[in-house]
Parts: C-alpha cells; structure tokens; sequence
C-alpha cells in the first residue's frame, strides 16, 4: 500500500502489486497516467500554483480500501485455502491475476 506513485511504479515493473490508501489499484494500465497527473501538479506547485492536497481521507475511501485488499487476497489463495503473500523474492504471476481479476471483477 502506497500513495507514493512514483514506488508504486517501480513494484509494478517488478511485478508486485500497488494498491493506494483509497483503495484504487495501480495497473500497467494506469501507472503511467496517474505519474503524468503527478508531474503535472508538481510543475503547476513549483511554478507558484496552490493546488491543495489530497481530499480527506473518508470512510467510503476506508470501506474501497478495505473491499480491494479483500480481492487481493483472494488473488493469492492458493488450492489448500492458506493465503499465501508473496515475498519480495516473488512474483505474482501475470497469467494468476488476470484470472482472478475477470472472476472478481478488479
């Protein structure tokens, strides 16, 4: 879990998985989005713009959060019911989560 995008960029090149204090999951698909928005803001924020921070954290982002860790683990349940978490030695194979992702609608 991280709101810092730029590491959650670098888990997912090595095939981790990245899930923000929100509960939205960072993807191949949308990494290199949310790192334009990032470096967009800052350049407004280092040119004197003022643009706020993040919203406050509410119990629906709480409730998302706690729903996406939830598909998560059922990603990596393996076929005797243990939930098994992968090291940092490990990775989640590409071919596992699609599976899991159509199934669980992520």
């Amino acid at each position: 879990m991280t709101s810092d995008i730029p590491l959650a960029s670098e888990v997912i090149e090595k095939g981790g998985l990245a899930l923000n204090p929100r509960g939205e999951l960072y993807t191949k698909e949308n990494i290199r989005e949310r790192l334009n928005m990032r470096d967009f803001m800052e350049s407004l924020r280092s040119s004197g713009i003022s643009t706020g921070g993040p919203a406050a954290l509410h119990p629906r982002d709480i409730q998302a959060f706690a729903n996406q860790l939830d598909k998560l683990l059922l990603v990596t349940v393996n076929k005797s019911g243990r939930v098994k978490i992968p090291s940092h030695h490990q990775k989640v194979r590409n071919s596992d989560l699609r599976l899991d992702k159509q199934r669980l609608n992520i």
